[in-house]
Formats: structure tokens, sequence, C-alpha cells
């Protein structure tokens, strides 16, 4: 209707994704590294505005791959049970369908690989060239809705409008 994104109208949105494993984040300059192994079953919560982790800085920690998990309840027990340790990953959930920020902390994470040991990141969130960075797996149910997210997280939604291309 307005044409415009929704930060132009100060709108924010509140947490939804959830992140742990391999993987070192620090929120701002200046402050402690914050280690995602750490966490509990509920893992680190991604902040809801992308301005907000496009000024993190994030070190994978051996990581060989993302695993994105659709539901909640399963991202909990890989994290319960420290799958990362077997499989050396970072556990990423939108909690469902993904909203901006937790496709935007995705790619923010293979970038940070990308990167090298620095691991700054910032920028697109265009899975489809994520530049050598980690690969993204996507644990999901092999029905459309799941298929729906995946595909969510490569491309963005038509439902997010202007959103969609960051």
């Amino acid at each position: 209707m307005l044409r415009v994104p929704r930060t132009a109208l100060g709108i924010s949105a509140a947490s939804k994704g959830a992140v742990a494993g391999r993987l070192l984040l620090m929120a701002r300059p200046g402050e402690a590294w914050q280690d995602c192994s750490l966490t509990g079953p509920a893992g680190r919560a991604i902040p809801g505005e992308v301005g907000a982790i496009e000024a993190m800085s994030m070190r994978p920690q051996g990581a060989r791959c993302v695993l994105v998990v659709e539901k909640d309840a399963i991202f909990q027990r890989l994290v319960e049970d420290r799958l990362f340790d077997d499989l050396p990953c970072i556990i990423i959930t939108g909690r469902g369908m993904p909203d901006i920020a937790t496709r935007a902390f995705v790619a923010a994470v293979t970038r940070s690989a990308a990167a090298g040991p620095s691991g700054v990141a910032a920028g697109s969130n265009h899975l489809a060239s994520n530049n050598n960075g980690l690969p993204v797996l996507g644990f999901v149910d092999w029905n459309p809705p799941g298929v729906a997210i995946l595909l969510a997280y490569k491309y963005g939604t038509a439902a997010m409008g202007l959103e969609a291309a960051r």
C-alpha cells in the first residue's frame, strides 16, 4: 500500500528465531563474545531487527554446516542432545516460516565463515550465493509447507513484499 519498507515507518519486530551450536557472537564492538554452544535447549534468541544482526560479529568455531530446523521442538531436542558436538554445526530455527531477521542471520553466519577468522558479517542474505561459506542444510517436514519454508530461506516470500530482497 505505502510501498516503503517497515523500517522507514519505525515498525520493529520481536525476536522469533533461535541459534545454538558452534558459533561465537558479539552483539556490539567491545562486548564479550557469547558462546552459542553453552545455551540451554531454547538456544540464544536471534535479534528481531536486521540492523542489530548487521552490527554483530560472528565467529563459527569449527562448524561444517548450518542446520536450519523448521520446528522449535526438534530444535530444542537437537540442542539438548548437543548434536553440534557430534556433527560440528550451527543449528538455527525460525520456529516455522522464518522472519526477515532469521533469514538475515542465516546469511550472516554463512558469510562470516567465508570471511575467515575475523568473521565480521554484513550485507545481503541470498543463500544461493553464499560465497563459499558454510553449506546450509534444511531439516523440515517433507510436505508443501516444509518445502515453502526452505524456499523462504533461499528466496524470501511474496508476502514479505519490499522486505523479501533483504
